[in-house]
C-alpha cells in the first residue's frame, strides 16, 4: 500500500535567529484545509500565479502528472501560522527535463521570514528526507529563471549542493536546470553553507517510510544496477551519467582478461552487431558464474561518406575502425585526410548490447546522421562540464543535422538532444527494467 507521506511526525528546525520553526507533511487534505494560507505564499512567486484549482490539482495545464505530489511536499509552521512550503512530485525523462528526479516544484517563504534562512532550512530538508525515504533514488532537481534578476536564487541552489546542468528555453524565458545527486549529498555529508545556521534534522527509520519507486515497479529497494563492461574511463564516465538520468546505477566491471575487438566480417548491420554480440557471449560465462545481470557492452562506430562507395546503403569506413582511426588520426589528421572533400556526410552509430539472463541478449542501435566540419571545433567549457559535454574523439568535428555546432561544441542541453549514446541507452532501458535480481545478488547492494 502506498504510503500517505513519507514524513511520519513533525520535525524542527532554529532558524538564523534562533526561532523554532516546524516542518509538517503538506498532504492533499492538509492543502485542502489551508489553500487560501498556501495560495497566499505561493503567488508572491514571481510569474506563478495559481487558483485553488491549479494549486490543488494532480496533474499541470498540459498534462504533466505530479505524481507523489502529496507524499513528497512540506510545510513550514511558526506559531500555528504557515509561514512557507515546499511541493515536489517524481518527475520522468522529458526533453526538457532530462533525467528521472525527485523534483522541487515550488518554493515560498513569506518574506519576514526569509532572513532566518527558512528555505534553505526547508530545503536541505527535503532533499536529505528524499534520498533518507527513497533508496531507489538517484537524483532531486530544481529549475528556476536564469534571468541576472534572479541571481539570488540561482545562487541560494548553488550554495545548497546544487549543480546547474541543464539550460531549458521556453518562448518567452529561459530556465536554469539544477540537479544534486545522491552520491554527492552523500559526500558532502549533509554539509551546508557557511553562510548561516541551518540546522537538518537527522532522521531514523522511525522518521521515514519507504515510497515504492513509480518508475520500476517492484523495485523499491534500491536503484536497479547494470554492470557495464568496457575499458574505457570515458565511455563509463559518460554512460553513469546516462544511467543516473533513467534511474539506473551502473557498475565497471574490471576483468583480467583482454579483449581483442572483433573484426566484422561482411557489410551492414548484422554484421557490425558482433561488435557486441561476440564480447557479450565471452562475458557472458563471468555473469552466470557471479550471477550478476544484467551485463552490457557498447560499441560506437562512425561512418564518413568520403571513404564508402555506398555510403547510403552499405558503409563500411571507418566503421569497426573507428578508434583505430582515431589513435592514427585523430581529428586534425581525418580532416587533413578529407582535404578538399565535398562527400562530408556522416553517421554516428551507438550499439549495446545486453546479457540479461544465461543464453539472453539483446541488442539495440541508434544513429544520428550529421556532416563532418571543415575545422575541428570544441567549446571551451567542454571537458570541465564532461559528461553534460562531451568534446572527445570525432565529436570534434560532427555537426549533427539541425544543428549549427559540432556535438564537442554543444552545451548540455543541446548535446542532450543529439546524443547518439543517449538514444540507445534509452531504448536499452526497456530491457534492462525487465531484470530480476536474483536473491544472492541483492545482498551486493544492499537489498534483502
Amino acid at each position: 500500500m502506498t504510503p500517505e507521506h513519507i514524513l511520519l511526525r513533525r520535525l524542527s528546525f532554529r532558524g538564523r535567529n534562533g526561532t523554532a520553526y516546524d516542518i509538517v507533511p503538506l498532504t492533499r487534505v492538509f492543502a485542502e484545509q489551508h489553500v487560501d494560507e498556501l495560495l497566499q505564499l505561493h503567488n508572491l512567486i514571481p510569474y506563478q500565479d495559481a487558483d485553488r484549482d491549479t494549486f490543488l490539482a494532480p496533474q499541470s495545464a498540459k498534462g504533466q502528472e505530479f505524481a507523489g505530489k502529496w507524499a513528497l511536499s512540506l510545510a513550514v509552521i511558526q506559531e500555528r501560522q504557515i509561514i512557507g512550503f515546499l511541493t515536489a512530485y517524481l518527475r520522468d525523462v522529458t526533453p526538457k527535463h532530462p533525467m528521472q528526479a525527485a523534483y522541487i516544484h515550488r518554493l515560498a517563504v513569506r518574506a519576514d521570514q526569509q532572513v532566518n534562512h527558512v528555505g534553505a532550512s526547508l530545503t536541505a530538508c527535503a532533499v536529505a528526507l528524499y534520498f533518507a525515504a527513497l533508496p531507489w533514488l538517484l537524483t532531486v532537481s530544481v529549475q528556476t529563471n536564469d534571468e541576472s534578476a534572479n541571481e539570488h536564487v540561482l545562487r541560494f541552489y548553488r550554495r545548497l549542493g546544487f549543480r546547474h546542468v541543464f539550460g531549458v528555453d521556453y518562448p518567452h524565458k529561459h530556465d536554469a536546470l539544477f540537479e544534486i545527486e545522491r552520491a554527492n549529498h552523500a559526500q558532502a555529508k549533509y554539509a551546508l553553507p557557511t553562510w548561516g545556521e541551518i540546522v537538518v534534522p537527522a532522521f531514523t527509520d522511525d522518521d521515514i517510510a519507504s515510497y515504492p519507486n513509480i518508475f520500476y515497479a517492484g523495485l523499491d529497494d534500491a536503484p536497479p544496477r547494470v554492470y557495464f563492461i568496457t575499458g574505457s574511463r570515458e565511455k563509463f564516465q559518460q554512460y553513469l551519467h546516462l544511467a543516473r538520468c533513467y534511474g539506473f546505477d551502473l557498475e565497471h566491471v574490471r576483468h583480467t582478461f583482454r579483449l581483442t575487438e572483433p573484426q566484422v566480417e561482411g557489410v551492414g548491420e548484422y554484421a557490425e552487431g558482433e561488435l557486441v554480440a561476440a564480447p557479450l557471449k565471452l562475458f557472458s560465462r563471468f555473469a552466470a558464474l557471479e550471477h550478476l545481470y544484467p551485463v552490457m557492452v557498447e560499441d560506437t562506430m562512425l561512418f564518413v561518406e568520403h571513404f564508402n562507395n555506398d555510403f547510403s546503403g552499405n558503409p563500411t569506413l571507418p566503421g569497426a575502425d573507428t578508434k583505430r582511426w582515431w589513435h592514427a588520426l585523430g581529428a586534425e589528421g581525418l580532416l587533413r585526410v578529407m582535404q578538399h572533400a565535398t562527400a562530408r556526410r556522416a553517421r554516428y552509430v551507438c550499439q549495446i548490447g545486453i546479457n540479461s539472463a544465461p543464453r539472453i541478449y539483446t541488442r539495440h542501435r541508434a544513429a544520428v546522421e550529421g556532416n563532418i566540419a571543415s575545422s575541428v571545433r570544441i567549446h571551451a567549457d567542454a571537458g570541465q562540464q564532461f559528461p553534460y559535454m562531451n568534446g572527445t574523439f570525432f565529436h570534434r568535428l560532427f555537426i549533427p543535422n539541425g544543428a549549427d555546432l559540432t556535438l564537442a561544441e554543444m552545451l548540455p542541453e543541446q548535446f542532450a538532444r543529439f546524443d547518439y549514446r543517449r538514444r540507445c541507452f534509452a531504448q536499452a532501458v526497456a530491457t534492462l527494467a525487465t531484470v530480476k535480481r536474483p536473491a544472492d545478488q541483492l545482498a551486493l547492494f544492499g537489498g534483502t
